[in-house]
């Protein structure tokens, strides 16, 4: 049990140790214990501090000062117990400048801190740095514009001063955190009384600086106690209202100016009285003939805004100007000493500026495109010390342009459609004209390259060289003569590029043409006045008939002509039908008509259909004053009906309304359908069977069609077969014939009765179809397809008589029925007694309008 309570008492000494003793309170010469801050003097750097024990027993302690890792101790101070009244104990403070500092104070028995403290400290210094002053300067405000590396530094002894000092002086030019001079190994020691002041002169070499000031720093060492402030200081001693004296300090910052610094550098864009003379000395020592350049510098009052600077040829150096914007702070007027250099040129220039002025000057600088550093320094020309020294960048972006130009363009005007009054070129279709484009050279070396030609007409429209070379000597003009042929009539432009070699851009322009053609059409259209094709049935015998062109039948087409030229002028005219897949399915006569100049003509063509089918009329039109044969083509353009013309319809146009080639696409053209009752189809030769085998198809017709079909070979002629056909159905059918060896042409017959109405009388119709078959040793059949030889046959029409008379056939074929009906079986014919020779009368010939009559 006693060790027990031995034990616990020895924990509640252990416990209680150090408790009672503590730092009562901290105070200075100069602050008393409540002061946020301690001061320390310069001779005598101690604090006060108040101790008290509280404890029952004794205790003996050393009092520790630490600051920045430097340490003072007291020797062992005994603190008897129960001592309510506090131990004064002065403290030395180990601080070495007059910062402020943090100063921890410890209490150590035995080796052990049992209490501690921080206090902040600050030591007071005798000696202010009460001015800073360039020996020769222009002071404005707080500031001071320099004019001298002499700097003036005036120290004086502060209230806080017990003596005389002597002190360890140097400066320090600084740009910021940047340092201009460390005069530390330049110092001067100097010697102070007490409460007097001394002024030091110092000289700060060569200052070379990016900005427009700079400040000074001035250390000061005092019984190895430094001080240091950059700009003025002031320490006054006062009293609170309580009497007690403190002391007051303030700083503030100085400036020190350059007295000649850059304001801004730039480049300069513009043609103006500012740089009209060194733009026009350049362009003409370098023989560049930039019209832009030479209007912009013929303008008393520059008021053409004009790109610049400008570059021609790759590599080659250009001029561009720089704007240095120059500024004298000092207050009288000063010769500053201007260099600029970029890459490996350097420009000096000696400038004279007034006093607290600015002063532009314009340099000129050759370079290349790109981004350029401008080393700029400036200086008095009395005063290279002090230095403003500066790099700019200036990304010099010029306008490019072409030392090619296009000078002119020399466009064809035919004299037949001047008249017209166009602008750009006035040509013919189909004829070949020059276009002259004259280059110059407007560089200063020779430069090869090439003119380029292009157009959005689209392919056929027109033809010419679309590449040529040409060689440009400096300064020269050069002629390139393209011959250009227009197909068809155009209301555009062409393109002209002019690429030379190393220019940075190319010359782009574009010639424009009105190209037309000599002849227009008026209109197209079938006059099928007494021939009229059945395409109903009504009451029997009665039906719906139109005046469209009928297969089996000579029809009429009308043609009306206008010659749009102001001379007279003689074609060569005719017709072609073809169909949607763009072959030629009938072809009429050619005929010649004369035209007067802005006139009109008509041309009536006999035209023959074998079958009916769907398709267009195209005319064909050839001026005979041409210098070689020019086709020009037309179909009605206000259809439908999608269509392709063929790809051998090379010039012409392909409607009336294709004014621009391809650019306004019509794709509608008025569809031409030739009416026939029937469509023979499959036509071909059957070894097998020894027969001629062929398809019937009753498309379109309303009832059943009886229809009657034979063959005609030379010398021969097959019998006649007849077969019902019901509406939309088709019956294969064949014909008999044995062949041998050789090559024969055999024509397919095929007849429907009252098909067509001639002049109120109804009339049969006959289609028929060709093919030429080759009997060899293989058998092999030469064409089944539809081999329809068509001749052209030559006319002279007149102005007074254009109206053309429908000629009667010579021959046309009549069947007569004698009530006799076949009965159709499944693949048998029945033959009919006499032959197709029977048949042959007198046939006629008309061209359809668009005509529908009830019969």
């Amino acid at each position: 049990m006693k060790k027990i309570t031995i034990i616990i008492l020895m924990m509640m000494l252990s416990i209680a140790v150090g408790e009672g003793v503590s730092v009562y309170k901290i105070w200075s010469p100069y602050d008393s214990p409540n002061s946020p801050i301690m001061h320390v003097d310069l001779s005598e750097q101690v604090l006060y501090i108040g101790i008290v024990n509280k404890d029952s027993y004794e205790h003996d302690v050393v009092v520790e000062a630490n600051c920045d890792g430097k340490t003072w101790r007291t020797g062992v101070i005994s603190l008897p117990p129960n001592s309510h009244i506090e131990k004064i104990v002065e403290v030395r403070v180990p601080i070495s400048d007059d910062k402020e500092h943090d100063v921890k104070i410890s209490l150590i028995e035995d080796g052990k801190t049992i209490a501690s403290t921080t206090v902040k400290v600050r030591q007071y210094f005798p000696i202010d740095v009460r001015n800073i002053t360039c020996e020769t300067s222009y002071k404005t405000g707080d500031s001071e514009v320099c004019y001298s590396n002499w700097f003036d530094i005036t120290l004086k002894s502060n209230p806080t001063a017990k003596s005389d000092y002597i002190a360890n002086v140097w400066i320090v030019a600084k740009d910021g955190n940047n340092i201009l001079y460390d005069g530390k190994n330049d110092n001067k020691t100097v010697y102070i009384p007490l409460g007097g002041e001394v002024k030091i002169p110092f000289k700060i070499p060569k200052i070379v600086l990016d900005k427009d000031r700079f400040t000074i720093e001035t250390h000061v060492e005092v019984m190895n106690v430094s001080h240091s402030i950059e700009g003025i200081e002031e320490t006054t001693q006062k009293r609170d209202n309580n009497g007690e004296i403190y002391y007051e300090y303030k700083s503030s910052p100085k400036y020190y100016y350059l007295p000649v610094i850059i304001k801004n550098v730039e480049l300069y864009n513009k043609i103006d009285e500012n740089t009209s003379k060194m733009i026009r000395n350049f362009y003409r020592s370098a023989q560049i003939e930039d019209e832009d350049i030479e209007t912009a510098l013929s303008d008393p009052y520059f008021q053409k805004t004009t790109s610049f600077p400008r570059y021609y040829v790759k590599d080659d150096p250009i001029l561009a100007v720089l704007k240095i914007t120059l500024e004298n702070k000092y207050n009288r007027d000063v010769n500053a000493d201007l260099t600029v250099k970029y890459k490996n040129t350097t420009i000096r220039r000696v400038v004279g500026i007034d006093k607290e002025d600015e002063k532009v000057i314009y340099l000129p600088i050759y370079v290349k495109k790109g981004s350029y550093s401008i080393n700029v320094s400036v200086y008095p020309s009395d005063l290279t010390t002090l230095e403003f020294n500066k790099i700019y960048t200036v990304n010099v972006d010029p306008q490019p342009i072409s030392p090619i130009i296009v000078e002119k363009i020399i466009l064809p005007k035919d004299k037949n459609i001047e008249s017209l009054n166009k602008l750009g070129g006035s040509v013919i279709i189909g004829k070949t004209y020059n276009m002259t484009i004259c280059l110059k050279n407007i560089y200063n070396k020779t430069l090869l390259g090439e003119v380029i030609l292009s157009d959005k007409f689209g392919k056929g429209v027109v033809n010419y060289t679309q590449k040529v070379s040409f060689t440009a000597p400096p300064h020269k003009i050069v002629n390139i003569t393209i011959p250009i042929t227009f197909h068809k009539e155009v209301n555009g432009d062409i393109k002209i590029e002019v690429k030379a070699n190393d220019a940075v851009k190319d010359y782009i322009t574009s010639a424009h043409f009105y190209a037309v053609s000599p002849i227009s059409i008026v209109r197209v259209y079938y006059n099928n006045t007494l021939l009229l094709g059945r395409v109903n049935i009504i009451n029997g015998s009665g039906g719906v008939y139109t005046n469209k062109p009928v297969a089996g039948f000579n029809n009429t087409c009308i043609v009306i002509l206008r010659n749009d030229l102001n001379s007279n002028i003689t074609c060569k005219v005719w017709v072609e039908v073809i169909d949607k897949q763009g072959k030629v399915r009938a072809k009429s006569c050619v005929k010649t008509i004369k035209l007067q100049k802005d006139s009109e003509g008509e041309l009536s063509f006999p035209i023959f259909f074998n079958e009916g089918f769907e398709g267009y009329t195209i005319v064909h039109v050839i001026p005979s004053s041409y210098d070689r044969h020019i086709d020009l083509l037309y179909t009605e353009g206000y259809g439908i009906h999608p269509v392709e013309i063929p790809q051998y319809y090379e010039v012409g146009r392909y409607s009336a309304v294709d004014i621009l080639g391809n650019e306004v696409p019509t794709g509608t053209h008025v569809v031409t359908e030739v009416i026939a009752p029937i469509l023979i189809t499959h036509l071909k030769y059957d070894k097998d069977k020894n027969a001629i085998l062929a398809t019937l198809e009753n498309e379109k017709f309303p009832v059943n069609l009886t229809v009657y079909y034979w063959i005609i070979a030379k010398n021969w002629s097959s019998s006649i077969y007849s077969v019902n056909l019901y509406p939309k159905s088709s019956k294969e059918v064949l014909i008999p014939m044995n062949l041998s060896s050789g090559e024969y042409n055999i024509t397919f017959y095929a007849k429907v009765d009252n098909f067509a109405l001639y002049n109120n009388t109804l009339i049969p119709v006959i289609l028929k179809k060709s093919i030429v078959v080759n009997i060899s040793s293989k058998n092999i059949n030469k064409n089944n397809e539809n081999n329809t030889k068509i001749g052209t046959t030559e006319g002279n029409v007149d102005l007074k008589s254009a109206e053309l008379e429908s000629n009667i056939n010579e021959k046309q074929i009549k069947m007569e029925e004698k009530n006799n009906t076949t009965t159709e079986k499944s693949n048998k014919e029945s033959k009919k007694e006499g032959s197709i020779f029977d048949t042959l009368g007198d046939f006629f010939k008309g061209i359809i309008s668009i005509i529908t009559g009830f019969f």
